[in-house]
C-alpha cells in the first residue's frame, strides 16, 4: 500500500508540473492576443507618431528621447517603433 501511495504521489506531483507549464503557455498566449496585439500596424504607427509633440511644445533634447522610450517598452513596440519613420525623421541638436 505504501509503495502504491508513493507512485501515486509521483504521478500526482509529475501532474502538477504539467498543470503548470500548461498554465504558463494559456498565459503566454493570452498576453499575444491581447487587443493592443491585434491593432492594426496603420493605427499603432499612427500612435506612435501623435506621440511627437509639436516642435515648439517641448525642449529638443525632450522631443529626442520619445522614440528611444517607446522602443524600451516591448519587443513588439520596439518593432514598430523601429518601423514608424515619422519617429525618426526629426533630428534635433543642442546649440547649448
Amino acid at each position: 500500500l505504501d509503495d502504491e501511495i508513493a507512485n501515486l504521489q509521483k504521478k500526482l506531483k509529475r501532474l502538477e508540473e504539467e498543470h503548470t507549464v500548461w498554465f504558463r503557455y494559456q498565459t503566454q498566449n493570452n498576453a499575444i492576443l491581447s487587443p493592443l496585439r491585434r491593432m492594426p500596424l496603420e493605427i499603432l504607427h499612427k500612435i506612435f507618431s501623435s506621440a511627437l509633440p509639436l516642435i515648439g511644445d517641448m525642449r529638443g533634447s525632450d522631443m529626442g528621447q520619445i522614440p528611444w522610450l517607446l522602443t524600451q517598452i516591448s519587443s513588439h513596440w520596439r518593432a514598430i517603433a523601429i518601423s514608424t519613420s515619422s519617429l525618426w525623421s526629426r533630428i534635433t541638436i543642442d546649440y547649448s
